[in-house]
This record gives C-alpha cells, sequence and structure tokens, in this order.
C-alpha cells in the first residue's frame, strides 16, 4: 500500500513551531544539507513519494501541523498524513477516527477467556513484573474484571494502577480506585470523559508519592524527552532537597512508573510520559518555581555543551558525539528558553557556538542557521559570544551555497570588530572569507585568505577551525592540481587529528590524501583511503555527506582503474546520497570537471544503456544499508587470499563473532557500528555463501578454522 514506507514522527519533545519541517526531514532520514527546510521544500522532496506520514502528538503545535498538513497534500497527490492529537487539525479533507480503549470484558467469563481482552492481558502483563508469577485466576477474575471495567481500557490507567499493586492488594486497589475517581472526577462537561479519567488518576497517583517525590516530579518536567541521573541530581537538587534524596525520589518514582527507565549505550535514561510530565509542570508553574528551575536545565546544559565544545578535537570525540544527538531535545529546549528572555540570549549564543561541530557532523545544518540567525536578531551587546554565532553563520551559509547571507554575515562581522576589538575574531573571519573566494572561483585568493588563518593558530585550544581550514586548504590545492601543496596539507590535518585523537576530520583527511594517491595512478592506497574514511564516517557518525564525498572518489578510481560497471555502479550511489544530504553547496562542486570527466568515460565505455542500468543499480541502493555494499565494491580487489576470499575483511571480522554465538545486536556493540550496518552484513554473508540460516555460517567459520589450524 504505501511502497515508500510508513514513518514516524515524534513531536511530544518539539517546543519550537519553525523546527517543525526539519524534525520530519530528521525523521525520514533525510541528511539536511538543504539551505531552508519548510513545508514548501519538504512537499518537494515528497512530491512523487508514495507513503504514509504519521505525525504523534500534535495538539501543542496545531497551527504548524495544520499549515504543513496542507501544503504537503495539496503538493504530494500519493501521500497519505495520520495525526494523532487531542484536537483535530481542522483541515479541509481531515477524517477524524476517534481512538477507542483497549477492549476489556463487559460480564463474567472465564479466566482464559478474558486473557482474549488486551486490557486484561495488559493488566497481567505490567502485574507480573511486580508481582512474580501472578495470573488470571478463578479466585482474582472477578477484580481483576472490576478493575478493568473501572480503568475504561485506558493503557496509562492500567499500568499505573498495576504499579501499585507493589504496596496494594487486587482489592485494596479496587477499592482506592473507586472512591479516588468519585473524589477527582472534573466538573467541566466540556472535557472529554478520558480526559476528566486520566486526570484523576494521575492525581491520585500524586497523592501516593511522597512530598520528595513529588517535588522531584515536577521539578523533572523541564526536562525534554529524557533525562540521566546526574543532570537530575544537580537540576533538581536544592537547598530543601539534598542530591542523594533525589536519587531517592527517582528510585520512587521509577517503582510507581511515573518515571520508565530507558538504556541506551551503556548509560539509563529516564522517561516521562508526555501526559505526566505537562503535569508536573503545572505544579512547578503554581509554585512559582518554574523560570528558576528552567534556568538551572539551562546552565546545566550551557555547561555540557562547553564541555563537548572543549573535548571534541579529541579521542572522546565519538562518545561526545552520540551522547549529544540524545540530548538533543533537551538542547533544544535550553536554546528556546534563551531566546524567550532578552537577557539570556548571550547565554544561548554560547551554546549554539559550542554545538557547532556536532551539527555540522550531524547534518543539522539548516537548523544550526536558523538558531544561529535568531540569536543574531536579539538586541543585545555586542561580545565574543555575538562574533562567534556570526562565523558559524557565515560559513554553514556557504556549506549551503548561500553566498550572499555569507556576505551579509562577514560584512555585519567587520563593523562589529570596530566596536569590539578581537585579533582572535578578525583572524578567524578569514576561514568564511576565504571560503566565499574560493566559491566564487578564486581558488588563489581562498587559498591566501585560509593560509593566514593557519600559519597564526598552530597553539590555539580551539584546533576545530584549524582543521577546517586545512581542508580547505588541502581541496584548493588539490582542485588547482597543486599536489605536493594538496599532500602537505592534507598530511597536516591527519597528522593533527592522529596526534589528538580525533575521528571525524581525520576522516576528510583520507578522503583528500584519497585523491591525490589516485591523482598519482596508486589505485590500491586510494581505494583503501577512502574505504578508512567511509568507515569511519559511518561507524562513529553516521556521516552519509562524507560518505558521498568518498563514493564519489572512488568511482574516479574505478575509472582509472577500467572498472567501468563498478564505476557506474558508484556514481549513482553518489548520486543517492547527494540526494539525501540535498548537498547543494557540497564540496564536490569544486571537483565537477573532473567528475563530468570521468563519467564521460565511463558511458563511452559501457554504452548509454549498460551505464544507465549499473548508475540506477547504484542510485537505487536503501541508503542506510548503502555503505556495506559501497564498501564491498571498493573491497573487491583487496581482498586477502585463502580463507578470506569469499568475504570482506567486515564480513569475516562479522563471521567469526556469529561462530561464537553472538546475536545482531551483540555483533553491533564489538564491532562499534549500527545494529541494522551489522544487519546488513549478515544479509550479504549469506547470499554470498549461499546460505539460509546464521547456523549455517558459523558451522562453515568453525570448519576453515579447524582446517586452517590443521594447515
Amino acid at each position: 500500500m504505501f511502497p515508500d514506507g510508513v514513518w514516524l514522527v515524534e513531536l511530544a519533545a518539539l517546543r519550537t513551531e519553525e523546527l517543525l519541517a526539519q524534525t520530519i526531514v530528521s525523521a525520514l532520514g533525510i541528511r539536511d544539507q538543504s539551505a531552508r527546510w519548510d513545508a514548501n521544500s519538504l512537499a518537494e522532496k515528497l512530491r512523487s513519494k508514495q507513503m504514509l506520514l504519521v505525525l504523534d502528538n500534535c495538539e501543542h503545535l496545531q497551527q504548524a501541523c495544520a499549515e504543513t498538513a496542507t501544503t504537503l497534500l495539496r503538493k504530494c497527490p500519493s501521500l497519505r498524513i495520520l495525526v494523532t492529537s487531542r484536537q483535530a487539525l481542522g483541515i479541509a479533507g481531515e477524517h477524524h477516527r476517534t481512538l477507542m480503549p483497549m477492549r476489556y470484558p463487559k460480564e463474567r467469563m472465564p479466566p482464559r477467556a478474558m486473557l482474549r481482552y488486551e486490557a486484561v492481558r495488559l493488566l497481567v502483563d505490567r502485574a507480573a513484573s511486580t508481582i512474580p508469577g501472578f495470573t488470571v485466576d478463578a479466585a482474582n477474575a472477578r477484580v481483576v474484571l472490576d478493575l478493568c471495567q473501572k480503568l475504561e481500557g485506558v493503557p496509562l490507567a492500567i499500568e499505573l494502577a498495576a504499579a501499585k499493586l507493589r504496596v496494594l492488594s487486587l482489592e485494596q486497589l479496587l477499592r482506592r480506585l473507586e472512591d479516588r475517581f468519585a473524589l477527582l472526577r472534573s466538573n467541566d462537561r466540556s472535557a472529554l470523559p478520558r480526559h476528566q479519567a486520566l486526570r484523576a488518576l494521575i492525581d491520585w497517583s500524586f497523592d501516593l508519592c511522597t512530598p520528595q517525590e513529588k517535588t522531584i516530579w515536577a521539578r523533572l518536567s523541564v526536562f525534554a524527552h529524557s533525562c540521566e541521573i546526574e543532570s537530575v541530581e544537580s537540576i533538581c537538587a536544592g537547598e530543601d532537597l539534598a542530591e542523594n534524596s533525589v536519587f531517592d525520589a527517582v528510585t520512587g518514582l521509577l517503582d510507581k512508573s511515573i518515571l520508565a527507565r530507558e538504556d541506551a549505550d551503556g548509560s539509563v535514561r529516564y522517561r516521562m510520559l508526555e501526559t505526566i510530565r505537562e503535569y508536573g509542570r503545572a505544579v512547578l508553574r503554581e509554585s512559582g518555581e518554574e523560570a528558576h528551575f528552567q534556568r538551572r536545565h539551562r546552565d546545566w546544559y550551557l555547561g555540557l555543551a562547553g564541555q563537548m565544545h572543549r573535548a571534541w578535537f579529541g579521542p572522546d570525540q565519538a562518545s561526545w558525539f552520540a551522547r549529544m544527538r540524545t540530548e538533543h531535545p533537551n538542547i533544544r529546549v535550553a536554546l528556546q528558553f534563551c531566546l524567550d528572555r532578552p537577557d539570556e540570549a548571550v547565554s544561548g549564543m554560547r551554546i549554539a557556538a559550542a554545538l557547532g561541530d556536532f551539527w555540522r557532523a550531524n547534518g543539522l545544518i539548516s537548523e544550526a542557521r536558523r538558531w544561529f540567525e535568531r540569536f543574531l536578531d536579539c538586541d543585545c551587546e555586542v561580545s565574543p559570544a555575538q562574533l562567534n554565532i556570526l562565523n558559524r553563520a557565515g560559513y554553514f551559509a556557504l556549506l549551503q551555497g548561500d553566498i550572499t547571507a555569507a556576505d551579509h554575515m562577514i560584512r555585519e562581522s567587520r563593523r562589529l570588530l570596530c566596536e569590539f576589538d578581537s585579533d582572535y575574531h578578525r583572524s578567524l573571519l578569514n576561514i568564511p572569507e576565504g571560503f566565499a573566494a574560493m566559491l566564487r572561483g578564486d581558488i588563489a585568493k581562498g587559498i591566501e585568505t585560509c593560509r593566514r588563518f593557519s600559519e597564526g593558530h598552530h597553539g590555539d585550544d580551539d584546533l576545530s577551525w584549524l582543521a577546517t581550514c586545512f581542508v580547505l586548504l588541502g581541496m584548493g590545492a588539490s582542485v588547482t592540481n597543486r599536489t605536493a601543496d594538496a599532500m602537505k596539507y592534507w598530511g597536516e590535518l591527519l597528522e593533527l587529528s592522529k596526534r589528538r585523537g580525533e575521528q571525524w576530520r581525520r576522516s576528510y583527511a583520507l578522503w583528500g590524501l584519497g585523491i591525490e594517491a589516485w591523482r598519482q595512478t596508486e589505485l590500491d592506497k586510494a581505494r583503501s583511503l577512502e574505504v578508512e574514511s567511509i568507515e569511519l564516517r559511518s561507524r562513529l557518525f553516521d556521516d552519509h555527506y562524507g560518505t558521498a564525498l568518498c563514493t564519489e572518489t572512488l568511482a574516479w578510481i574505478s575509472t582509472t582503474d577500467r572498472k567501468n560497471h563498478d564505476a557506474a555502479w558508484l556514481f549513482g550511489a553518489a548520486h543517492m546520497l547527494r540526494q539525501q544530504t540535498n548537498a547543494k553547496g557540497s564540496l564536490l562542486t569544486f571537483f565537477n570537471q573532473i567528475h563530468e570527466q570521468c563519467q564521460e568515460q565511463v558511458r563511452k565505455s559501457l554504452g548509454d544503456s549498460a551505464y544507465r542500468r549499473a548508475f540506477e543499480q547504484g542510485r537505487d541502493l536503501v541508503p542506510d544499508g548503502a555503505v556495506v555494499q559501497i564498501v564491498d565494491k571498493a573491497s573487491e580487489s583487496r581482498r586477502a587470499p585463502g580463507l578470506m576470499a569469499p568475504l570482506t575483511r567486515r564480513e569475516w571480522e562479522v563471521a567469526g563473532l556469529i561462530a561464537k554465538g553472538m546475536a545482531n545486536r551483540e555483533i553491533a556493540r564489538t564491532l562499534v557500528i549500527s545494529h541494522r550496518t551489522a544487519e546488513s552484513h549478515v544479509d550479504h554473508i549469506l547470499s554470498k555463501l549461499g546460505f539460509t540460516s546464521r547456523h549455517e555460517i558459523s558451522a562453515w567459520m568453525l570448519e576453515r578454522l579447524a582446517a586452517d589450524r590443521v594447515s
């Protein structure tokens, strides 16, 4: 029914209407490099798609969701949208469907028959987690029936009620539930019955909490999506509540199912249902402490962003990247708090400037520009934070090929430097100025301008800008065929990255060195460098933009090696990745001449029909599995002899872990790759070996390892 899939967009944590289109883009897995994401640009991307888009929890973004849905449905004839909300969007053509509660028995029946009803099964499942072995039997069937009827099949109500079986019997729970509903039922006749019952249940749950648990419940409402114990202790503690009391209160809320535990990358995080969060937010607001704890939340994430910025160009880069992806909803809340209060704008600028490299590596350039520009619109005194934001905004505009906007930022920086004299920021301005010159075609001027920064800043703690400068210098030298200079700049970037244990810019150095190895017809070396770069990007950062650069270079290498079918396939894969990233300002634009020459050579060798077929095979790859197949294609000429011949090196590793009995998730953790990538490797091994099960892979591996030991 939906050839292009069903896509869920969770909106509960989103508080900024302007980021609705960006959030949909991220949920669709589009690597964001477009100039601007809004309803119209999103519609252009989805115009030919046959998919179902599920917008979940829209009530707080009703106007934005209504306008976006209207635009998408008008311009995308094959698109369907399913919205979950407490209120209809109120747009033309909207069809309403009421989501009914879970089914529950209306009359007495045998215990086994009761389990046919979803509400009963949920109650039994949740009760069993508290009372091992709990089930419905002849002794308790009547009470279970009464409970399900009182709870009206509402999943949240059932889960919260079942959690109280830790301290109450079924009969006690039923009695207290009946009393509490009668006491707390809303007199507002305009409210939906479901909302009345849910509010009553939450009020009752709140009353059962200790004073400390109530306090933490309210203060936890300043978080978005999820949080960790360290941030909870730091933000929610105070003179009235010590940190060790916070820990006890969190434990109590977990026991009462007010909080849910989530395991993420070796740490534990806590998540609160949005309805419960809103209840806590109302309590916090009534206490008069909302702004105070929002500011403490902001201060925590300002500190976290600063820590990440200081550690980014170092050995912990990948772990910081993963952590900040998890914390991004909280970062958005902290930034919005700063925008809502003019006296907090400078703190917001500091957070945004610190996140520049994270946003860049995560493909969130449009979102970054939006935050930068909103803070630049704030009326505040000139500060280093404002100059940092201006420089970031100009550079990010150039990444998207928006030279006009970048020129405005550069001029504004010069103007502010007349008021706030800073040699560092004056020197830093050389980077966007040099990049802009290159985009205009004046490569020599761009190199000269960037070199002024690099020659004066080798000892700076802020090495990210120096690394960026080396990328621009290496690219400029490469595109003008100055191989010695290009090798020098890429080599300096590689050495700097290796010395610091940095990985993301190291992948760019490997890409650039691979280009130069190709120019010198060292084809095996060039392939190895590009594959290493791709594996770094995909394993640590999921950087499809950078993978597109490397895939394009692999196509040039295959062209020179006269592997024309592989080259055409790789051109198609690179095209697909560029489309995914919408890389209008891609660095590959500097290499257009090489691209066109190699592509034409392959087309002539294969003929138009064969070229088109191979190109389309690469273009039609699924993005999440593309990296594995691209690496496979490039690795065919560098496989090791003997036992490894049928597989690539990575597949050999995966096969070995399968032989040890590891599941895909364990393989992903061991090799530091995504679960989906591990699945792709297993699928390729099965296909190459002609097997149908993991057991066959395991047996095959064990046989060969035994033969290897004998020989």
